[in-house]
């Protein structure tokens, strides 16, 4: 992991120092270093040369969606939301290291902003995956969770789910058969959010998933 990560020595240099930032004491820097994280990360330049799929970048925000202070929890979600929409390997490689049974723990929280946000990043995560990572992210999910995530009392946490469920999907035979399960439940759940929804993004969502 991160074995292009010296190209940019004068990035690497700096996000080697936000790094540092990331194990601080203050909640408030942690939340900045995160931030700052997420912001450079949108570069799909920075994103292509695995500047951040480094270990110590990587493990430390892991750790932190373990941390006390759920905004600080919500700023490392906000920033591996934006890693994890990287390459297969990369993908794999934060799946590796725990960070996906983080995400699913945090998806069942109480709390409707890690909630929210958990399930954003499981959204990038299976993101043009390959079939082998979304297997493991489906397993670690479970159906039964997914389906729970998707009648979600929140309407943003039901349109992050929904969008999960089509990035799932997305692909070849293998994609789709993920979700199609004996009971049907994925699928009779995404049916009764498309006459329910509250939100039209949330039915927007639905109309963009082809099961078939």
């Amino acid at each position: 992991m991160g074995s292009n990560y010296v190209k940019n020595p004068l990035l690497a240099k700096v996000l080697n120092w936000v790094a540092t930032m990331l194990t601080n004491d203050s909640a408030d820097v942690r939340v900045a270093a995160c931030i700052c994280i997420k912001c450079v990360s949108r570069s799909i330049k920075s994103l292509s040369a695995g500047l951040f799929m480094n270990e110590m970048i990587v493990i430390p925000l892991i750790e932190l969606l373990h941390d006390s202070s759920v905004s600080v929890q919500v700023a490392a979600l906000g920033a591996i939301s934006n890693i994890v929409v990287d390459f297969t390997m990369q993908k794999l490689a934060f799946i590796s290291c725990g960070g996906l049974q983080q995400l699913v723990h945090l998806s069942k929280s109480m709390d409707s902003s890690l909630r929210l946000n958990a399930v954003w990043a499981l959204r990038n995560l299976a993101f043009l995956a390959d079939i082998r990572c979304k297997e493991e992210t489906l397993l670690e999910l479970t159906s039964s969770t997914l389906v729970s995530l998707i009648n979600d009392p929140e309407p943003f946490v039901q349109e992050q789910a929904l969008a999960f469920t089509r990035n799932l999907v997305d692909g070849n035979i293998n994609s789709i058969e993920l979700v199609h399960n004996e009971d049907c439940a994925l699928l009779n759940a995404a049916g009764q959010q498309l006459w329910s929804a509250s939100r039209t993004e949330v039915q927007i969502q639905i109309s963009d998933i082809d099961m078939t």
